[in-house]
């Protein structure tokens, strides 16, 4: 297809999605007031939540194929015309729909690219692949120990992953997303034009914007990435948390932003355990600001779709590996399908490990990995996207706060959001310190601010509001810089200045503009009890390999019916896999040294464990 044929292919699936996302959520809404949709284009990420709900209770009985998409799709097109007033594009009209529309065209252009990131090829698109064919599978972590972390978001993928989209959901899932915040955060802006004051929620989404446009920059918006959906999640609920604390609005006339907050909170938990602290947080927040809120009936409907949500997912996590939390071994029930308890925790610490050394494959003892972390930190690129330019965000806050009275509500909402987002990075720091892990909390940090400082309903000037505008849109302009002057200090004198074009937009492959997925490498094992497997040749990628794919394959592997993969597999007494966590870093032979090294000191322990297993040169 030619390049305006492709990009139209893809707005018209995101169309698609759109519509039918706001209509489930709208009706979600109106099930919750009691009257027409009043909360307008937040509608399409409570239709997100309540459709994932349904693909989670779905997929415990059935594959998800085209006929799930059908459902979905065709059921969400008619509730959004019954409910077509509430879709939030009202403002799109005339320069600022043109704008809107560029900004999907290039997020759809940059969705075009192949796919690289190592996590899809690991376990995102197999997983995708597993759902398409077979209901739940009991013990499927025991195959692969990521296919059991259960991301609620690759189900989404796994509905759009059908037609003329087999095999291509990572150039539509994740993309959609960031299109949507987009979207909806130019219309708010269309909004506020004077003599419209400046809402605190349009100042929040404001700042947020140039961050959610800058994955459109990385390969998580053409991957199946689980740190995208959770960013964008957040973004959208650290905005109405925002907004609820600075207009909450009277408790006899519900307008639903309560239920859609904890909807959004039950979502980001499902998609990714490490946005349980601020999901948490946020939640018990705006319970909070709701109190007055005293009908039981209200109530019961607000947790309703959250709690479904959450404790689906905690059965579906039960199923995949005994452990409704995996990695983490809380929970634990005694199935047959029960992982290893010994696979738990070496997943849970190798997360660790890699995060604390950003994903560089080293060994580093707990009292060394923090002065590691600081040169890795300091020579990376992603430092400046993920923390410095929010910290920036926050000294210009303090700079507009110092020269204008902020208005009280707003200053005390940010009072009460700071606490939510301090847990966030306190957990952060403590479980997975890798920098990308830190955009959500400090981008959100850099919004409160943002909003606190220009936000609540202060009368801007026309200038100052364009001043405001231009920042945004300057902030995302040295993001994207960032980005380009990497790709032309990496490039060839020659071609440097394609490199750049390349890195901000697209490049046409041999089989047109829309890259296909990476063919696998794959080897053939055959266990001890004649499980016939495929197996990465030369790193953990099976992309759409075979279904028995797995990079870590172990000669216990057992299936609970022989020849059954639909049945599931059985736990093995003991773990024995190859090449864990990959081929090239003897972690799994450090790990258990340091576990079942005596009673030294764990210092002492972890350095010798260390020398032990690593070449002489330190590896």
């Amino acid at each position: 297809m030619t390049l305006v044929a492709t990009v139209v292919s893809i707005l018209t699936t995101w169309a698609a999605l759109f519509v039918s996302l706001v209509g489930i959520g709208s009706a979600a809404l109106r099930w919750y007031t009691g009257a027409h949709p009043r909360v307008v284009g937040d509608t399409v990420w409570l239709g997100y939540a309540v459709t994932m709900l349904f693909l989670q209770l779905w997929h415990l009985l059935l594959p998800i194929t085209g006929l799930t998409t059908v459902l979905v799709i065709a059921s969400g097109v008619v509730l959004a015309w019954r409910y077509r007033a509430a879709w939030g594009l009202g403002h799109l009209r005339g320069w600022w729909g043109l704008a809107a529309l560029a900004v999907a065209c290039w997020i759809a252009v940059r969705s075009m690219g192949g796919v690289t990131l190592y996590d899809s090829g690991m376990y995102h698109i197999p997983f995708v692949n597993w759902v398409k064919t077979y209901s739940i599978v009991p013990g499927l972590g025991n195959l692969h120990g990521r296919l059991g972390f259960n991301p609620a978001s690759l189900l989404v993928a796994a509905m759009v992953d059908v037609g003329p989209w087999t095999d291509g959901s990572q150039h539509i899932a994740n993309s959609f997303l960031v299109a949507a915040f987009a979207t909806h955060a130019i219309a708010r802006l269309a909004a506020a034009s004077p003599p419209v004051p400046l809402r605190s929620r349009t100042a929040f989404e404001l700042t947020m914007l140039p961050a959610i446009l800058f994955t459109a920059l990385r390969q998580d918006v053409r991957s199946l990435s689980t740190d995208l959906p959770v960013f964008v999640i957040l973004a959208v609920v650290g905005g109405i948390l925002f907004e609820l604390l600075v207009e909450p609005g009277e408790p006899t006339t519900p307008d639903g932003r309560l239920m859609i907050l904890l909807a959004l909170c039950g979502a980001a938990l499902c998609v990714k355990l490490s946005a349980a602290p601020f999901a948490a947080a946020a939640a018990l927040t705006g319970a909070i600001a709701h109190f007055r809120t005293r009908s039981r009936v209200r109530w019961l409907k607000a947790v309703a779709i959250p709690a479904i949500l959450v404790t689906t997912w905690l059965v579906r996590g039960a199923i995949l590996t005994g452990f409704p939390l995996y990695p983490s071994r809380l929970l634990s029930l005694p199935v047959g399908w029960r992982v290893n308890a010994e696979q738990a925790d070496a997943e849970a610490a190798w997360v660790t490990m890699s995060a604390r050394n950003l994903n560089t494959n080293v060994i580093e003892t707990s009292a060394s990995w923090l002065e590691n972390w600081i040169r890795l930190v300091l020579t990376r690129g992603d430092l400046f996207a993920h923390m410095v330019a929010p910290l920036l965000v926050c000294v210009l806050a303090a700079g507009l706060l110092a020269r204008r009275r902020p208005e009280p509500v707003a200053w005390r909402a940010g009072v009460w959001m700071v606490p939510s987002i301090g847990v966030a990075v306190v957990v952060w720091w403590m479980t997975a310190p890798h920098t990308r892990m830190a955009q959500g909390p400090f981008w959100l940090l850099a919004a409160t601010a943002m909003a606190c400082a220009v936000g609540g309903h202060v009368r801007l000037t026309r200038r100052e509001r364009l001043r405001l505008l231009a920042g945004s849109a300057a902030l995302f302009g040295l993001l994207a810089g960032r980005v380009a002057a990497g790709e032309w200090v990496r490039a060839a004198p020659g071609g440097r200045i394609r490199a750049v074009l390349v890195s901000l937009g697209a490049e046409r492959s041999a089989g047109g503009w829309l890259v296909p997925m990476p063919t696998p490498d794959l080897l053939r094992y055959v266990t001890p009890n004649g499980i016939d497997l495929a197996v990465p040749r030369v790193d953990n990628s099976c992309w759409n390999g075979p279904l028995l794919c797995t990079p870590h394959p172990s000669p216990s592997l057992a299936m609970r019916s022989p020849g059954e993969a639909a049945r599931g597999f059985r736990a093995p007494r003991e773990w024995q896999p190859f090449w864990f966590p990959n081929p090239w870093i003897p972690f799994l032979a450090y790990w258990r040294c340091v576990r079942d090294g005596g009673a030294t000191g764990r210092d002492a322990r972890e350095a010798a464990c260390r020398d032990l297993v690593m070449p002489p040169s330190g590896g």
